[in-house]
Order: structure tokens, then sequence, then C-alpha cells
């Protein structure tokens, strides 16, 4: 990939994407792809362009987030340690009211996403210590934050059908 003009060192984004676009055919042509789908196609690109051995994606892109369940019958908690290249969160529809959509903070967000959440009915889980499927707290913790942090706005909910989000 010889994206960077002669001697500048920069990388024009119609080169980028004219690369992407002869590589990856989903790209080409007026398909509505969103720059989430573009971003994760072009960084496991490079990843594999790059190599293993070099980790450069990883390096710079990948965190790693922790999962924690609490059994809520024996107190018991398990641990779940996952990579992650950027961190998808939810828009709130119950924002406070007179407060539209482009007034809702980032921090916000995050503060829904580390949140501990009930896991009740369908979504219990069994327990390891007490074997028991039991209501539970499920709660996400970073670990390791990544040197670039990427966020994936959810732009759909799913409520009786797919709705897109404004």
């Amino acid at each position: 990939w010889c994206l960077a003009e002669a001697g500048s060192g920069a990388v024009s984004p119609v080169a980028l994407f004219s690369v992407v676009w002869m590589l990856v055919p989903r790209f080409r042509g007026c398909l509505q792809l969103d720059a989430h789908e573009f971003l994760r196609c072009l960084l496991e690109r490079l990843s594999t362009e790059l190599g293993q051995s070099e980790g450069l994606v990883a390096r710079h892109f990948q965190g790693l987030l922790s999962s924690r369940l609490t059994c809520r019958l024996c107190k018991h908690s398990s641990w779940k340690h996952d990579p992650f290249q950027d961190l998808s969160l939810d828009i709130p529809l119950d924002a406070p009211s007179g407060k539209s959509g482009a007034e809702l903070s980032l921090s916000g967000c995050l503060e829904r996403f580390f949140a501990a959440e009930d896991l009740e009915g369908r979504e219990q889980a069994q327990c390891e210590h007490c074997s028991a499927k039991t209501p539970t707290t499920k709660q996400f913790f970073l670990r390791r934050l990544p040197n670039v942090l990427c966020f994936h706005l959810k732009r759909f909910r799913w409520q009786f059908g797919r709705q897109k989000l404004d």
C-alpha cells in the first residue's frame, strides 16, 4: 500500500479509500456502510497485511475489557477478560426532559456502559459456584486502555423491530 504522496509522509483520504475500494468489494458503489464498519475493515486488513508479529494495530487500537458476573444468590463473582478495539455505546432513549440527542454527553453514555446491570429472566446466568441459574449482576471494567480509544455509537435499537435513532 503506497498511499503517501512523495516525500510528504501524509496519506490522502481519497487514496486510502480507493485502495480499500479495490481490496474490499463491499465498499464499492453507493451502499450505505458506516464509518464503524470501514474502520473495523481497515484495521483488520492492516493487521493482516502487517502480520501478527508486527502487532502495530493491536498495540495502538486494542485494549482489555473485563466483565464481572455476580450471582445474587451466593454472591460469587466470575470474571472474563476480552480484548476490544472499540466500545459500542447505547444512545439512551430516556434522556432527561428537555435534552435532545445532540445534547447527550459521551461521559453519560460511558457511565451507562460501565454501570452494573441486573440480568433476570432469560438473561440469567448459571453460577459456576452454586450451579444455580439465578438473577445475576453484570458490570464492565476497563483493564487496559488502548493508545487510540474508539467509540461506536449505536444508531439502531431493537424494540418491536429495528428503529433508527435520531
